[in-house]
């Protein structure tokens, strides 16, 4: 069984940009000939024809174009078991810029902590 990552070493910038760069090259894998498409592959992402409004709020068509992912799995405490929350995540692009944007779910929301460090003044 592969070793897992720590949650600390997740959090190191080469290997966040590493798993960024692999999310981004898996979704933008395209085959010589459509036809050689699996169900395994994700489709290739496509050119947003303007920039998404950032607002926070996901009904922008250049979402809705995006690539989507869900189905996401646990990585603690129980590693690799379905979520209990809904999480979905939307890759698109421009010319300039790549765009992610997540709709994380929350059935209690009341309990949700937050914590404010010296760097966020």
């Amino acid at each position: 069984m592969p070793e897992v990552p720590t949650e600390a070493e997740l959090r190191k910038p080469p290997l966040f940009a590493c798993l960024v760069a692999s999310l981004l090259t898996a979704a933008a894998v395209s085959p010589a000939a459509p036809a050689a498409r699996t169900a395994a592959m994700p489709p290739a992402l496509v050119k947003a024809p303007t920039p998404p409004v950032i607002d926070g709020v996901l009904d922008d068509p250049v979402w809705a174009a995006g690539q989507k992912y869900d189905g996401f799995k646990t990585f603690k405490p129980d590693y690799g078991k379905e979520a209990s929350q809904k999480t979905e995540a939307y890759i698109t692009y421009d010319s300039e810029n790549f765009y992610f944007a997540f709709r994380c779910s929350d059935s209690e929301p009341s309990k949700v902590k937050a914590a404010m460090s010296k760097r966020d003044n």
